[in-house]
């Protein structure tokens, strides 16, 4: 009896160990932080007009520096053009951004028109708008973790390109 008793020991030990084994590996990559990702605005365009909004198509291009593909969870963001706010929201659309790679995330905003009527005011004909983009990314697939990084980008906008719709 003390044989059996002497196995059931040893067994429970070699499982002990597993369980150990497997939480620090599972603690361990859990603390590997990625490098944040580069979010630049690769284009606007009006998709849609209703009568008191216009519907906005953002497309961001997200650049993953890492050397495993990155799981954007979400992208919240405020976009201003010649300083005023045009557009804000959060994109609960997951992308997954290769290793060394771009990818591309697509926005759709509404804006209501007494912000582009004041944004069109200040520009003169021609001259192109600035644009500011600020947010930030929330990246999953890290185990238990995940992470948020913020970003802000500045360009300039040509606003007759703008107004051509589809």
């Amino acid at each position: 009896m003390s044989h059996n008793f002497s196995k059931g020991k040893i067994c429970a030990g070699r499982s002990l160990l597993a369980i150990f084994t497997i939480l620090t590996l599972c603690i361990s990559c859990a603390g590997i932080k990625p490098e944040p990702p580069e979010v630049g605005l690769a284009g606007v365009t009006i998709s849609g007009l209703t009568l008191s909004h216009a519907n906005i198509l953002a497309t961001l291009e997200v650049y993953n520096p890492n050397a495993k593909s990155l799981k954007v969870e979400r992208v919240q963001y405020t976009m201003a053009i010649n300083g005023v706010n045009v557009a804000r929201g959060l994109s609960l659309e997951e992308a997954v951004i290769p290793a060394n790679g771009t990818g591309h995330i697509k926005l759709n905003v509404r804006s209501p028109y007494w912000d582009l009527v004041r944004v069109m005011g200040m520009v003169k004909k021609g001259r192109p708008a600035e644009v500011l983009l600020k947010g930030s990314v929330k990246l999953g697939g890290f185990g238990f973790s995940s992470y948020t990084f913020p970003f802000e980008r500045r360009g300039t906008l040509s606003l007759e390109g703008l107004l051509r719709l589809p």
